[in-house]
């Protein structure tokens, strides 16, 4: 599971991470992971760790787009067998302003032509842009 709230007033994300892939931020063109300090199990597992790791935040600036995405994404496949990354394959213009609608079909597009054509999982994507 994956929690994120934004703070639109201190303008920063608060993430609580419980074994989901990590949600992205584009900004002007550059897609950065943001990858939880202290990587956490899923629900339902915490009594094997004994400790739950606590929220982390992260600045948000205008116009940022965060991309939220499922296993779907980041376990397809190549044909070689290398799994997808969106914050080192997909590639964004940097002169011009991401639209979340134009992402999100970027990446279905990029995903598409990773794997080689349909995949036998789900893929879920969200993508916000801030004022």
């Amino acid at each position: 599971a994956l929690i994120a709230q934004i703070d639109q007033q201190e303008r920063k994300l608060l993430v609580i991470n419980r074994g989901h892939p990590e949600p992205y931020l584009i900004r002007a063109g550059s897609i950065t992971a943001l990858t939880a300090t202290t990587p956490d199990v899923p629900l339902g597992m915490g009594t094997l760790t004994g400790e739950r790791s606590g929220p982390d935040l992260f600045p948000l600036a205008p116009r940022d787009v965060l991309l939220f995405v499922t296993d779907g994404v980041t376990e397809a496949r190549a044909p070689d067998g290398t799994f997808y990354a969106p914050d080192t394959e997909l590639r964004l213009s940097r002169t011009r302003p991401t639209a979340p609608a134009a992402l999100l079909d970027e990446l279905a597009d990029a995903i598409h032509h990773w794997t080689g054509g349909p995949r036998d999982d789900d893929m879920a994507t969200l993508a916000i842009k801030l004022p």
